[in-house]
């Protein structure tokens, strides 16, 4: 039977694996979203310092940072920073429980607490969660998260909705707002 048939059975044995198998590519997909959600690095207390034209320009401290390559993300845990001006002299502190830092559009969210304090005007702003938009240079937050602005004399301000603009060093409340003003 053979000799009459070869041609036959040469299209059998091709077409017989082709039906005792299937193409499962979910293994494949899996481990694709997985690697995009699972961390390409882990630091634990980290301690960044950047200088630039030989001044530091700011340190950087975390418990932990996670940094996600493909999202690019990188996450966050207990921060504590510092800015520097020009001359060297600290110029803005600050402090938040969790911060994700998106690097393609410098985005970052600030949730679980934070506070951020400028030294050199005077001034320091709270809550927790606030979105910083690189591209726009705008801080906002959501409607119904309570954000403090206040002074070192005592002043301050607690509104919701809140959104501030760095370029004309200006903010502003859409929700509710009550505080104290303190006058010399």
């Amino acid at each position: 039977m053979l000799n009459k048939y070869p041609l036959l059975f040469f299209q059998l044995i091709i077409l017989l694996p082709l039906f005792s198998c299937s193409f499962d590519y979910s293994e494949a997909i899996i481990a694709e979203e997985i690697s995009s959600w699972t961390p390409n690095a882990v630091v634990i207390n980290l301690n960044e310092t950047v200088v630039r034209r030989g001044t530091i320009a700011y340190n950087l401290e975390a418990e932990k940072a996670e940094a996600y390559n493909k999202r690019n993300l990188t996450v966050f845990t207990t921060v504590r920073f510092i800015e520097y001006d020009k001359t060297g002299q600290t110029a803005t502190l600050g402090e938040v429980g969790h911060a994700s830092f998106y690097s393609d559009t410098e985005n970052i969210e600030f949730e679980k607490a934070f506070r951020i304090e400028s030294l050199q005007q005077g001034y320091f702003i709270e809550g927790q969660a606030v979105f910083w938009d690189g591209q726009e240079g705008m801080l906002t937050s959501d409607f119904d998260k309570e954000i403090t602005i206040g002074k070192d004399d005592g002043s301050f301000i607690i509104g919701k909705g809140f959104s501030s603009k760095a370029s004309n060093n200006s903010f502003r409340f859409d929700g509710g707002v009550e505080g104290v003003f303190v006058s010399d």
